[in-house]
Protein backbone atom coordinates (compact mmCIF):
# COMPACT_ATOMS: atom_id res chain seq x y z
CA UNK A 1 0.00 0.00 0.00
CA UNK A 2 2.73 2.21 0.80
CA UNK A 3 5.96 2.63 -0.79
CA UNK A 4 8.78 5.10 0.10
CA UNK A 5 12.72 5.85 1.02
CA UNK A 6 13.80 7.40 3.83
CA UNK A 7 17.08 9.33 4.58
CA UNK A 8 18.28 9.71 8.57
CA UNK A 9 19.03 13.49 9.09
CA UNK A 10 23.09 13.07 9.29
CA UNK A 11 23.34 12.21 5.50
CA UNK A 12 19.87 14.14 3.87
CA UNK A 13 19.84 17.29 1.69
CA UNK A 14 21.23 20.57 3.19
CA UNK A 15 24.18 22.90 3.22
CA UNK A 16 26.61 21.79 5.63
CA UNK A 17 25.10 20.57 9.20
CA UNK A 18 22.37 22.39 8.65
CA UNK A 19 20.42 18.94 6.48
CA UNK A 20 16.81 18.45 6.30
CA UNK A 21 15.78 16.32 9.22
CA UNK A 22 14.11 12.82 8.51
CA UNK A 23 13.92 12.90 4.66
CA UNK A 24 11.67 10.76 2.03
CA UNK A 25 11.94 10.26 -0.97
CA UNK A 26 9.67 8.37 -4.02
CA UNK A 27 6.74 8.24 -1.74
CA UNK A 28 3.64 6.45 -3.27
CA UNK A 29 0.46 5.03 -2.07
CA UNK A 30 -1.47 2.29 -3.79
CA UNK A 31 0.99 2.73 -6.71
CA UNK A 32 -0.07 6.34 -7.08
CA UNK A 33 2.88 9.33 -6.76
CA UNK A 34 2.38 11.37 -3.93
CA UNK A 35 5.89 12.89 -3.23
CA UNK A 36 9.28 12.89 -5.07
CA UNK A 37 10.76 14.42 -1.82
CA UNK A 38 9.47 15.84 1.30
CA UNK A 39 11.83 16.82 4.07
CA UNK A 40 12.86 20.09 6.55
CA UNK A 41 15.42 22.59 5.28
CA UNK A 42 14.69 25.34 7.66
CA UNK A 43 14.66 25.22 11.04
CA UNK A 44 15.27 28.49 13.22
CA UNK A 45 14.50 30.02 16.91
CA UNK A 46 14.21 33.52 18.10
CA UNK A 47 14.49 35.05 20.97
CA UNK A 48 12.47 38.19 22.28
CA UNK A 49 13.74 40.90 24.49
CA UNK A 50 15.41 41.59 26.44
CA UNK A 51 18.09 39.20 25.53
CA UNK A 52 20.04 36.44 27.62
CA UNK A 53 23.71 37.22 27.40
CA UNK A 54 24.62 33.94 25.88
CA UNK A 55 21.42 33.44 23.76
CA UNK A 56 20.63 34.11 20.71
CA UNK A 57 18.63 36.64 19.81
CA UNK A 58 18.42 34.45 17.22
CA UNK A 59 19.74 30.76 15.85
CA UNK A 60 19.85 28.75 12.20
CA UNK A 61 19.85 25.40 14.07
CA UNK A 62 21.06 21.83 12.42
CA UNK A 63 20.03 18.99 11.91
CA UNK A 64 22.75 16.69 11.39
CA UNK A 65 23.26 15.66 15.23
CA UNK A 66 21.40 12.70 16.12
CA UNK A 67 20.76 12.58 19.51
CA UNK A 68 20.08 9.42 21.62
CA UNK A 69 16.37 7.72 22.71
CA UNK A 70 14.88 4.79 23.54
CA UNK A 71 14.15 1.99 21.06
CA UNK A 72 14.42 -1.38 21.22
CA UNK A 73 14.79 -4.35 18.76
CA UNK A 74 17.85 -2.54 17.01
CA UNK A 75 18.45 -4.57 13.39
CA UNK A 76 21.48 -2.48 12.73
CA UNK A 77 23.58 0.84 13.58
CA UNK A 78 20.84 3.38 13.04
CA UNK A 79 17.79 1.49 12.78
CA UNK A 80 15.28 -0.41 15.17
CA UNK A 81 11.95 -1.85 14.19
CA UNK A 82 10.61 -0.75 17.68
CA UNK A 83 8.01 -3.44 20.01
CA UNK A 84 6.87 -0.43 21.68
CA UNK A 85 6.77 3.21 21.10
CA UNK A 86 9.67 4.77 21.16
CA UNK A 87 10.67 7.68 24.15
CA UNK A 88 12.22 10.37 23.84
CA UNK A 89 13.21 13.48 25.42
CA UNK A 90 9.28 14.28 24.07
CA UNK A 91 8.28 11.91 26.52
CA UNK A 92 10.24 13.51 29.67
CA UNK A 93 11.04 17.13 28.77
CA UNK A 94 14.24 18.55 30.56
CA UNK A 95 16.36 15.41 30.66
CA UNK A 96 18.20 13.42 28.44
CA UNK A 97 16.50 9.99 29.75
CA UNK A 98 19.06 6.82 29.27
CA UNK A 99 18.29 6.18 25.78
CA UNK A 100 21.42 4.56 23.74
CA UNK A 101 19.37 4.46 20.28
CA UNK A 102 20.72 7.21 17.80
CA UNK A 103 19.52 6.68 13.96
CA UNK A 104 15.36 5.82 13.23
CA UNK A 105 12.98 3.82 14.75
CA UNK A 106 10.54 1.79 12.62
CA UNK A 107 7.39 1.34 13.90
CA UNK A 108 5.16 -1.26 11.55
CA UNK A 109 2.01 -1.21 13.58
CA UNK A 110 -1.55 -2.57 12.23
CA UNK A 111 -3.11 0.21 11.30
CA UNK A 112 0.25 2.61 10.52
CA UNK A 113 3.88 2.63 9.96
CA UNK A 114 5.44 5.16 11.80
CA UNK A 115 9.24 7.02 11.35
CA UNK A 116 10.72 8.74 14.33
CA UNK A 117 14.43 10.29 15.43
CA UNK A 118 15.56 12.81 17.33
CA UNK A 119 18.04 15.45 17.02
CA UNK A 120 19.82 18.30 18.85
CA UNK A 121 21.50 21.58 18.60
CA UNK A 122 22.98 22.48 21.39
CA UNK A 123 20.24 22.21 24.60
CA UNK A 124 17.77 22.01 22.34
CA UNK A 125 16.02 18.43 21.35
CA UNK A 126 14.24 18.18 18.05
CA UNK A 127 11.73 14.87 17.18
CA UNK A 128 10.62 14.49 14.32
CA UNK A 129 8.03 11.66 12.98
CA UNK A 130 6.51 10.79 10.12
CA UNK A 131 3.14 8.69 10.17
CA UNK A 132 1.99 6.97 7.42
CA UNK A 133 -2.10 5.95 7.88
CA UNK A 134 -3.53 2.82 5.78
CA UNK A 135 -6.43 5.17 4.22
CA UNK A 136 -3.72 7.49 2.82
CA UNK A 137 -3.77 10.03 5.44
CA UNK A 138 0.08 11.23 6.48
CA UNK A 139 0.90 13.21 9.36
CA UNK A 140 4.75 14.91 9.31
CA UNK A 141 5.25 15.89 12.98
CA UNK A 142 7.81 18.05 14.56
CA UNK A 143 8.28 18.48 18.08
CA UNK A 144 10.30 21.07 20.18
CA UNK A 145 11.55 20.77 23.81
CA UNK A 146 15.01 21.03 25.36
CA UNK A 147 17.31 19.79 28.37
CA UNK A 148 17.86 22.09 31.40
CA UNK A 149 20.10 24.70 30.53
CA UNK A 150 19.73 28.36 31.06
CA UNK A 151 18.65 29.83 27.92
CA UNK A 152 14.94 27.84 27.86
CA UNK A 153 14.29 30.26 30.97
CA UNK A 154 13.87 32.85 28.49
CA UNK A 155 11.15 32.77 25.97
CA UNK A 156 11.83 31.90 22.37
CA UNK A 157 9.74 30.70 18.97
CA UNK A 158 10.58 28.16 17.10
CA UNK A 159 9.94 27.65 13.61
CA UNK A 160 9.59 25.01 11.55
CA UNK A 161 9.61 24.76 7.54
CA UNK A 162 8.36 21.52 5.58
CA UNK A 163 9.39 21.33 1.86
CA UNK A 164 6.47 19.21 -0.03
CA UNK A 165 7.83 18.58 -3.47
CA UNK A 166 4.35 16.95 -4.23
CA UNK A 167 4.40 14.90 -7.88
CA UNK A 168 0.53 13.75 -7.83
CA UNK A 169 0.64 11.04 -10.53
CA UNK A 170 3.88 12.41 -11.64
CA UNK A 171 5.45 15.90 -12.15
CA UNK A 172 3.33 17.30 -14.40
CA UNK A 173 -0.08 18.76 -14.22
CA UNK A 174 -0.63 19.98 -10.89
CA UNK A 175 -2.17 22.89 -9.16
CA UNK A 176 -1.88 24.12 -5.55
CA UNK A 177 -5.57 25.20 -4.40
CA UNK A 178 -6.76 27.32 -1.23
CA UNK A 179 -9.81 26.69 0.55
CA UNK A 180 -11.23 29.82 1.66
CA UNK A 181 -14.30 29.77 4.40
CA UNK A 182 -16.07 32.22 3.92
CA UNK A 183 -17.00 31.28 0.09
CA UNK A 184 -16.77 27.14 1.26
CA UNK A 185 -14.62 27.17 -2.46
CA UNK A 186 -12.03 26.04 -3.93
CA UNK A 187 -9.46 28.43 -5.51
CA UNK A 188 -6.43 27.89 -7.93
CA UNK A 189 -3.50 29.36 -7.14
CA UNK A 190 -1.98 30.74 -10.70
CA UNK A 191 1.56 32.13 -10.35
CA UNK A 192 4.03 31.64 -7.01
CA UNK A 193 2.17 33.28 -3.94
CA UNK A 194 3.03 32.79 0.22
CA UNK A 195 -0.16 32.80 2.16
CA UNK A 196 -0.89 33.15 5.95
CA UNK A 197 -3.52 31.43 8.24
CA UNK A 198 -3.84 33.91 10.54
CA UNK A 199 -7.40 33.40 12.81
CA UNK A 200 -9.30 32.23 9.70
CA UNK A 201 -9.25 27.66 9.30
CA UNK A 202 -7.54 28.22 5.80
CA UNK A 203 -6.55 24.60 4.02
CA UNK A 204 -4.89 23.42 0.74
CA UNK A 205 -4.68 21.06 -0.99
CA UNK A 206 -2.70 19.99 -4.23
CA UNK A 207 -4.38 18.35 -7.03
CA UNK A 208 -3.85 16.74 -10.56
CA UNK A 209 -5.71 18.13 -13.09
CA UNK A 210 -5.96 15.20 -15.32
CA UNK A 211 -7.23 12.48 -12.89
CA UNK A 212 -8.68 14.96 -9.89
CA UNK A 213 -6.64 12.90 -7.20
CA UNK A 214 -4.59 14.94 -4.56
CA UNK A 215 -3.79 16.05 -1.52
CA UNK A 216 -5.29 18.55 1.50
CA UNK A 217 -3.07 20.31 3.65
CA UNK A 218 -4.72 20.84 6.80
CA UNK A 219 -2.88 22.80 9.49
CA UNK A 220 -2.84 21.62 12.88
CA UNK A 221 -4.38 23.26 15.94
CA UNK A 222 -1.07 23.89 17.88
CA UNK A 223 0.73 25.17 14.76
CA UNK A 224 0.20 29.11 14.83
CA UNK A 225 0.55 31.77 12.18
CA UNK A 226 3.59 33.72 11.43
CA UNK A 227 4.46 36.91 12.37
CA UNK A 228 7.30 38.72 11.04
CA UNK A 229 9.86 36.45 12.16
CA UNK A 230 8.04 33.55 10.52
CA UNK A 231 7.70 35.67 7.29
CA UNK A 232 4.85 33.28 5.82
CA UNK A 233 3.00 30.27 6.68
CA UNK A 234 2.67 28.95 3.08
CA UNK A 235 4.82 29.06 0.06
CA UNK A 236 3.74 27.59 -3.15
CA UNK A 237 6.19 27.85 -5.89
CA UNK A 238 7.22 25.82 -9.70
CA UNK A 239 9.87 23.34 -8.85
CA UNK A 240 13.72 23.89 -9.63
CA UNK A 241 16.19 21.46 -9.18
CA UNK A 242 18.27 24.39 -7.04
CA UNK A 243 15.51 25.17 -5.04
CA UNK A 244 15.98 22.72 -2.01
CA UNK A 245 16.54 24.88 0.71
CA UNK A 246 16.85 28.47 1.30
CA UNK A 247 20.76 29.29 1.25
CA UNK A 248 20.71 29.98 5.55
CA UNK A 249 23.72 28.26 7.01
CA UNK A 250 23.86 26.71 10.08
CA UNK A 251 25.13 27.97 13.27
CA UNK A 252 27.77 24.63 13.10
CA UNK A 253 28.67 26.26 10.18
CA UNK A 254 28.95 29.69 11.07
CA UNK A 255 25.65 31.39 10.16
CA UNK A 256 24.43 33.53 12.80
CA UNK A 257 22.11 36.65 13.19
CA UNK A 258 19.17 37.84 12.38
CA UNK A 259 19.61 38.40 8.47
CA UNK A 260 20.83 34.88 8.42
CA UNK A 261 18.94 33.16 9.95
CA UNK A 262 15.60 34.25 9.16
CA UNK A 263 14.13 32.29 6.20
CA UNK A 264 14.60 33.38 2.84
CA UNK A 265 11.98 31.24 1.21
CA UNK A 266 10.45 34.13 -0.60
CA UNK A 267 13.76 34.85 -2.72
CA UNK A 268 12.30 32.15 -5.12
CA UNK A 269 8.72 34.38 -5.63
CA UNK A 270 9.03 34.96 -9.23
CA UNK A 271 5.24 34.99 -10.29
CA UNK A 272 5.99 32.31 -12.39
CA UNK A 273 2.78 30.08 -13.50
CA UNK A 274 2.03 27.28 -11.12
CA UNK A 275 -1.37 26.13 -12.73
CA UNK A 276 -0.67 22.46 -14.31
CA UNK A 277 2.76 22.43 -13.50
CA UNK A 278 5.09 20.25 -11.06
CA UNK A 279 4.71 22.55 -7.87
CA UNK A 280 6.22 22.73 -4.43
CA UNK A 281 4.80 23.40 -1.09
CA UNK A 282 6.62 25.12 1.51
CA UNK A 283 4.80 24.72 4.94
CA UNK A 284 5.76 26.75 8.41
CA UNK A 285 4.66 25.07 11.75
CA UNK A 286 6.23 27.49 15.23
CA UNK A 287 5.42 27.75 18.72
CA UNK A 288 6.35 29.90 21.09
CA UNK A 289 8.01 28.44 24.25
CA UNK A 290 8.29 30.10 27.74
CA UNK A 291 9.49 28.32 31.20
CA UNK A 292 9.51 26.02 32.45
CA UNK A 293 10.44 23.92 29.95
CA UNK A 294 7.95 22.05 27.91
CA UNK A 295 7.08 20.16 24.81
CA UNK A 296 4.71 21.03 22.14
CA UNK A 297 4.59 19.02 18.91
CA UNK A 298 3.40 20.78 15.61
CA UNK A 299 3.01 19.72 11.74
CA UNK A 300 -0.38 19.36 9.16
CA UNK A 301 -2.60 16.54 8.42
CA UNK A 302 -2.50 15.37 4.77
CA UNK A 303 -5.17 13.37 3.06
CA UNK A 304 -5.53 12.25 0.29
CA UNK A 305 -8.65 12.96 -2.19
CA UNK A 306 -10.09 11.91 -5.45
CA UNK A 307 -10.70 8.95 -7.60
CA UNK A 308 -8.79 5.17 -6.71
CA UNK A 309 -7.47 6.72 -3.34
CA UNK A 310 -9.86 8.12 -0.97
CA UNK A 311 -13.03 6.01 0.48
Amino acid sequence: MWSLSWIPPDASTGLGHGRSGLELRNVSYKGKTVFYQAHVPVLNVEYEKPYYPSCGPTYRDWQSELSPFQANNVKSPGYAEPTVPPQTVYDHPGTQGNGTFRGVAVERRADRLILTTQMQAGWYRYIQKWTFHLDGTIEPRYAFTAVQNPCITRAHHHHVYWRFDFDIDGPANDVVEEYVPATKKWFSLHTEVTCTRNAMPRKWRVRDKMTNRGYEIIPGAEDGHADAWGVADIWSLRYHPNEVDDGGVSYLDGGHGPANDVTHISKYLSKENIDGQDVVLWYRAGHRHAPPVHRIMVGPTLKPFGPGWAK
